[in-house]
């Protein structure tokens, strides 16, 4: 038996008192991979992103028309948020740290040949990833910004306050910290996203879908319903909240934005390197997305 708790805790002294970037990312990999690789941890934080997921949805579930709705709509997703142990300071730590520099360390198979920049800009640096010369310039600065300046600080205090938060929920729930470390499968089509900051991670691909945009609005919408799916009306309301009827014309102004959003997470144009296609048109009701094979056979 080995306490996961004091490893917990050993793996969280030393990301602080990492004496590099690099090895304070590293080890913050480290950290989440202790949570993400041990069952009792990782059900709590599937548990909390489901919740936060749920809540989400019921808030949004019938989107309000008026400034004052929508201004109150926020706020209440912005509670949500605060209080949410998954979305409070974990899924930055998650999406922009974990997910790159899982991905570099083991490949998803068909993927070991790659490289991935923002890993590499993680253990390398800016200057040193750009002398490459295998990403372009402006591509690696713009996935720079989440390392660039005082986000070390920024991460090292996202890290202290999940850290306090998530020993709090496991004195809740009673756990003493023993269980056995076996390995977990890895997810065959790995997809994360913050749907705070608009950051995702879809196999070797990172990016952000910015805020405010026709497409942020219609993924955030599909990403936080119910199993993932939601009908026309629901989707085209989320960036026009006067639409009444889902008329052919609306939705072929959807299809165009989700036609946009697969160019984003490179599924289109479809060729030997595309990443899978993970939105699945229902007839006559809307979209779902699909994040593993195995959900189309549902």
């Amino acid at each position: 038996m080995s306490n996961i708790i004091n490893t917990l805790k050993t793996r969280y002294e030393t990301a602080l008192q990492s004496d590099s970037d690099s090895s304070f990312y590293k080890n913050i990999h480290a950290y989440i991979d202790h949570i993400v690789k041990t069952p009792v941890f990782s059900a709590i934080m599937d548990k909390s992103e489901k919740e936060y997921h749920e809540g989400h949805s019921e808030i949004w579930r019938i989107r309000k028309s008026t400034e004052y709705e929508l201004d109150y709509q926020s706020a209440l997703t912005d509670r949500v948020e605060n209080l949410s142990l998954y979305a409070g300071h974990y899924i930055d730590l998650f999406v922009r740290i974990y997910s790159p520099m899982e991905e570099y360390i083991h490949p998803s198979p068909g993927l070991e040949d790659k490289l991935d920049p923002v890993a590499l800009l993680m253990v390398k640096g800016l200057k040193r990833t750009e002398e490459t010369g295998l990403w372009s310039k402006e591509k690696l600065r713009v996935y720079n910004n989440w390392f660039k300046g005082g986000m070390r600080e920024y991460y090292t205090d996202e890290l202290k306050k999940f850290h306090l938060d998530f020993l709090a929920e496991l004195e809740k729930l009673g756990i003493d910290g023993e269980e056995v470390l076996p390995e977990l499968p890895k997810q065959k089509m790995p997809f994360s996203f913050n749907n705070r900051t608009g950051d995702f991670v879809f196999h070797d691909l990172k990016g952000t879908l910015s805020l405010g945009t026709q497409e942020f609005k219609v993924f955030s919408t599909l990403y936080t319903s119910p199993d993932y799916q939601a009908d026309y009306l629901t989707l085209l309301k989320s960036y026009n909240p006067g639409v009444e009827t889902a008329s052919k014309t609306y939705r072929d102004n959807l299809s165009l934005i989700i036609r946009n959003l697969k160019e984003r997470f490179n599924i289109l144009p479809s060729t030997k390197t595309s990443n899978p296609d993970i939105f699945l048109n229902i007839k006559k009701f809307g979209y779902r997305l699909i994040f593993s094979p195995t959900d189309k056979e549902t």
